[in-house]
């Protein structure tokens, strides 16, 4: 495929070198209805293949009239600069807009425009005048376009605390952050989940990232974790994506290039960030410089981020919340009670993250101004971590169980005799890599523009050290022990100290597992314009794409034989645990420290462990599956009358899906191959009912894809002895086709100032849901849980944001309730991950050389996974998380930050609820975390 891809970029670039030559002052035939400088100016630098430039903040709410006739470009340019205060002047790379003498001068470093598409963006984030420059390019951008779109500058990237990208977007309008450990991972647009999305890198897709902790991604939700906020120049987020791949948002980040920028960047900054809870500081470096040549036609961006982390949590948690008869089957019990399956832990994990990123850009502009433009991009993201966990196994076939205390018809608490504890120990270090290369050919000649473009991403997710886990038995025991409901006071009292290495007695289980995904994604995308002089049309364009995926999981587990378990000498194999007390919503100081297996145990059986060739049930735990997408679009832009412009497209998309790997009741190997045509049309209208107001409708058709685990044929076992539970792939799973529709109104009194109302809805065929069916394997009936195409799913949301931007101070705010329904048979639930309501705002405050600024946002209740028959509903908590930052200028070019993250120590709950009523089923503490952050501009 790579081969073929080159080939046809080799062929295809003198055939584009030849079309392409310099237009010069030449006279064209021009139309333009009345409207903005911002969204007029860039149509007259395609046409006339001359860079022009200009400040943002000059052009917002400045206007021209009907144009009509035959104009050079300076002609045009007088003619257009009319009664706006503003001239042109003739520079060494085309034309710059600029306020006449008499008027002031935008501040220094303010956030700059290049017309031609190409932004430019200020040295220092931190620099004066910076985000009330980045506010209201923003909303400027956002006015000129007919779709629903967010957008976000680098000196917006960047302003607030962040660890990574995402964490970077969450006040945007609609957009909410989805934490995990103590760091922002993935992104909700207008509360539909990260399976919704797609995400560009420079306009092609991104290799995606697998969580193989647990391997519970299924690799649809891309991890912003690995993505750095330093060298991204912009991110928009189209928030009703027609492409296909994505119903919620289409994510598109911009990396710097060294031609697309007035001033190339040279800076350098470094973080030092706490932990109270962990007790450590870690730093961060990060840097970028460049060069280019005096003409400005040759150029190289350079960047470089190394970011620490270390992460202390502690977390309460119980397993697979089921019925009775078909999870602890405890005789004393209704069958039909809703029970944990077997277990109680409370858990304590220490991580250290660490994450290198670096990339380079390079441009080389010709002299018939086409230009050629390399980007590649690295990102290493290690991860090791330590997990010690204290767990109650209570289907013990000796256990005693008496007062049970219920919370509906579900199990809350209870007292065990003969119960084993469990001291376990988990290690590994895991490796997230990323890579992405890029090459794209840019063309002008006349009326005509175009593009040639090829790109390879790879995403690696391995167990760089395999997960070892030891497990030791106690004696036994009794247990007081206890779920709430409605009530924070965990209660979990074993019936010995388990601070005492004899209450631990024989080794029970001893395995490693090693994970490695790998994600490749090859495109290549040709794209032409033709700029239009007919009434009413201002341009065509077309183009096809090729994208094609493939993903590899593969996993192997070894466990050591029973035979040869060994007793311990506890004071060789135990290790206290030294670090903070546990969880404060846990009522007993018995459990805050206990004694775990050390790491030393884990070594002395490395050789016993150590893997084989890969076994049947490593082969059925191991699987392929791909995507191949191939897809022809046109769209026409028009502006009608002085007040209507918009585009119309129609997409058609061949798209295949490719899954393989073993059965679950047998050692063959199976494939699948599934092909789908769709035609994808969509609409975007504009109207500017006068100076103050702006109304937009979209309307589409799209389609969303199956998790890539959800695709495979193999079956996953419950290893719970005795139950017999299993969750399967479905290789038959379709794409689900949706409908789009959205109306919008904005209203800006003045400049800064804008306050905007979106209805939103959305209607998905053949969504995928859940059921179960028996199945035999190895000999016993197992209930199997599969994902299938017999749902139907609708959204239906508000949108209300409000912001103003002055040079002292500002606001974003933004609200959004969404309404979700999934049917199937004669159930209706809400769709997972989908967040009813979701707030966010954020204000900052500039005085002379001192600036704060405070973030806040809430996220309500939502389901997080869906049960199936008799499994119980897991749902997450809402809450509020509120960052803030104080940061001093030194001078110009020097700047120093004291930021916090999650400053009210807000806790990640999950729950089932049961006749009203939650449950906890998991509840996770991550501490506040503080920075300071010096920022140097060279």
């Amino acid at each position: 495929m790579k081969k073929i891809l080159c080939s046809l970029i080799i062929f295809l670039l003198p055939v584009f070198s030849a079309l392409c030559q310099a237009s010069g002052d030449i006279t064209l035939n021009v139309q333009f209805s009345a409207g903005s400088l911002q969204h007029s100016l860039p149509e007259i630098s395609r046409r006339y293949s001359v860079s022009i430039v200009a400040r943002s903040e000059l052009l917002q709410t400045l206007s021209h009239g009907n144009i009509r006739g035959d104009y050079s470009l300076t002609q045009l340019l007088t003619e257009i600069l009319q009664n706006t205060g503003l001239r042109y002047r003739e520079v060494s790379q085309g034309y710059l807009i600029e306020a006449v003498p008499e008027e002031d001068a935008a501040p220094d470093h303010v956030e700059q425009l290049l017309v031609l598409g190409q932004r430019f963006n200020p040295a220092s984030p931190y620099a004066q005048g910076s985000l009330y420059a980045a506010l209201n390019y923003r909303l400027a951008e956002e006015q000129a376009r007919p779709e629903s779109v967010s957008v976000l500058s680098a000196a917006g990237l960047q302003a607030l605390p962040y660890e990574n990208l995402a964490e970077s977007l969450q006040y945007l309008p609609g957009v909410m952050l989805n934490s995990e450990r103590g760091e922002g991972l993935s992104l909700s647009v207008r509360g539909l989940g990260a399976q919704y999305q797609r995400i560009l890198l420079n306009g092609h897709v991104m290799a995606i990232n697998e969580n193989v902790r647990n391997s519970g991604q299924g690799g649809r939700q891309f991890r912003f974790d690995v993505l750095p906020a330093e060298n991204v120049a912009q991110v928009e987020v189209l928030k009703s994506a027609s492409g296909p791949g994505a119903i919620g948002s289409d994510i598109s980040i911009t990396g710097y290039r060294p031609l697309s920028v007035s001033e190339l960047p040279h800076y350098f900054r470094t973080e030092w960030e706490y932990q109270p809870l962990a007790e450590r500081s870690y730093p961060t470096i990060s840097a970028m410089t460049g060069w280019r040549n005096h003409d400005e036609t040759l150029g190289i961006l350079f960047g470089l981020q190394y970011r620490e982390r270390y992460h202390y949590q502690d977390q309460y948690q119980t397993w697979n919340w089921d019925l009775n008869k078909n999870a602890w089957n405890n005789s004393q019990l209704d069958d039909d009670l809703l029970v944990p399956s077997n277990r109680f832990a409370l858990t304590n994990e220490q991580e250290q993250r660490q994450r290198r990123s670096f990339s380079t850009s390079a441009q080389w502009r010709l002299e018939n101004q086409n230009i050629i433009s390399f980007d590649y991009f690295l990102s290493d993201l290690s991860i090791d971590f330590n997990e010690e966990r204290l767990q109650a196994r209570l289907d013990a076939e000796d256990a005693v169980f008496s007062d049970p205390g219920f919370s509906g018809n579900a199990l809350v608490s209870g007292f065990a005799r003969n119960v084993y504890l469990q001291s376990s120990l988990d290690t590994s270090g895991q490796l997230h890599r990323n890579q992405l290369w890029m090459t794209d050919y840019e063309w002008q000649h006349e009326s005509w523009e175009g593009s040639v473009s090829l790109a390879v991403s790879s995403a690696h997710s391995g167990t760089d050290k395999p997960i070892s886990r030891t497990v030791i038995n106690s004696v036994p025991t009794d247990l007081n022990f206890s779920a709430p409901a409605d009530k924070r006071a965990l209660r979990f009292l074993p019936g010995f100290d388990p601070l005492q290495a004899e209450n631990f007695v024989a080794l029970d289980l001893l395995t490693r597992r090693d994970i490695q995904l790998q994600h490749d994604v090859q495109s290549l995308q040709l794209d032409w314009r033709k700029n239009l002089t007919v009434a009413g049309l201002s341009s065509w364009k077309s183009g096809f794409s090729l994208v094609q995926q493939q993903r590899r999981y593969r996993r192997q587990d070894v466990a050591l034989s029973h035979t040869e378990q060994v007793h311990l000498v506890p004071s060789l194999d135990m290790s206290r645990n030294q670090a903070q007390p546990f969880l404060s919503a846990v009522s007993h100081q018995s459990v805050k420290h206990w004694l775990v297996p050390n790491s030393r145990l884990q070594q002395r059986f490395d050789s016993a462990l150590t893997f084989p060739v890969a076994t049947e049930a490593d082969r059925k735990n191991s699987y392929d599956s791909g995507e191949n997408l191939l897809q022809w679009y046109n769209q026409i832009d028009f502006d009608i009358g002085e007040h209507l412009s918009g585009n119309a497209a129609v997409r058609h998309s061949r798209l295949t899906l490719l899954s393989s790997g073993y059965e679950a009741d047998s050692a063959s190997a199976v494939s699948y191959q599934r092909s789908y045509h769709y035609w994808l049309p969509s609409l975007n209208i504009l109207y500017q009912a006068g100076p103050f107001w702006q109304w937009r409708t979209h309307l589409s058709q799209s389609v969303s894809m199956p998790n890539y685990q959800d695709l495979t044929p193999g079956v996953s076992l419950n290893s719970t002895e005795g139950v017999f539970l299993a969750s399967a792939g479905n290789p038959r799973l379709k794409p689900m086709p949706a409908d789009q529709a959205e109306f919008s109104v904005s209203f800006r009194p003045a400049k800064g100032v804008r306050y905007q109302y979106s209805f939103f809805a959305k209607n998905l065929q053949d969504y995928i849901v859940s059921e179960s069916q028996p199945q035999l394997i190895n000999g016993e009936n197992y209930r199997v849980t599969l994902p299938v195409n017999n749902g139907k799913a609708s959204i239906l949301g508000h949108e209300v944001s409000y912001d103003i931007g002055l040079p002292d101070w500002g606001i974003q705010t933004t609200a959004t309730v969404v309404h979700s329904d999934v049917a199937h048979g004669d159930e209706h639930y809400p769709m997972v991950q989908v967040s009813p309501v979701s707030l966010a705002g954020q204000f900052y405050w500039q005085l002379g050389n001192t600036r704060m600024q405070w973030g806040v946002s809430y996220r309500s209740d939502y389901l997080l996974e869906k049960g199936a028959e008799g499994v119980a509903d897991v749902y997450v908590e809402g809450d509020v998380r509120l960052q803030a930052q104080l940061s001093w200028s030194f001078s110009k070019d020097t700047t120093l930050s004291l930021t916090g993250t999650n400053l009210l120590g807000s806790e990640d709950i999950s729950y089932i609820r049961s006749s009203g009523k939650k449950i906890y089923h998991s509840l996770e503490y991550s501490a506040p975390r503080f920075l300071l952050v010096l920022n140097v501009n060279l």
